[in-house]
């Protein structure tokens, strides 16, 4: 019997790492969300997933410290095979006024990465690290469907936005147009 290739990821869709995914094995794969980037690897050394697909590094913030920490536990059982780079461009999702923004939810490198324009545009907003930035979108669209007037937001892809029915407030916020991860 043949089956179709597993790819895992860090989820869950509409995140960077699965649109890398989708453009380096197109869509005849099955893609898994392993939730964390240990995960990936994980899964990949257990044989449960085919290919594991995991950010590397970013031309803004350097090193992803979680994916080399990963990678060094792996203690060889996991080689690389591809690298894929991606134009990463950022934007402020919301379900609610920009002014009425109290807090940003993304994952830590995403703030990084961001960190002028949000100093600019939101200095006294809280920001809450998550997982992924799909995940962040799914809190915040979590809890403003709970209540309307809570002013959570996600730092994201537009793509993203799409998938959990978010409003794109802000385009492109990314510190630098030329921001790529590999």
């Amino acid at each position: 019997l043949e089956h179709p290739l597993r790819i895992g990821y860090l989820g869950p869709a509409g995140s960077y790492s699965h649109q890398a995914a989708v453009k380096q094995f197109g869509s005849s794969v099955s893609f898994e969300d392993m939730h964390e980037i240990a995960g990936v690897f994980t899964e990949v050394r257990r044989g449960h997933c085919h290919y594991g697909l995991a950010p590397i590094e970013n031309s803004i913030g350097g090193g992803i410290v979680e994916t080399m920490a990963a990678f060094m536990a792996s203690r060889g059982e996991v080689n690389i095979y591809a690298e894929v780079l991606l134009e990463v461009h950022h934007a402020l999702l919301a379900n609610c006024e920009p002014r009425e923004v109290k807090r940003i939810y993304s994952k830590p490198e995403v703030f990084s990465q961001c960190r002028q324009w949000l100093a600019t545009q939101f200095p006294k907003v809280e920001l809450i690290p998550t997982p992924s930035s799909s995940r962040a979108v799914q809190i915040a669209r979590a809890e403003s469907d709970a209540d309307p007037k809570c002013g959570s937001a996600a730092i994201a892809s537009p793509l993203a936005a799409q998938l959990y029915f978010m409003d794109v407030l802000f385009e492109r916020i990314e510190d630098d147009p030329n921001n790529i991860t590999r």
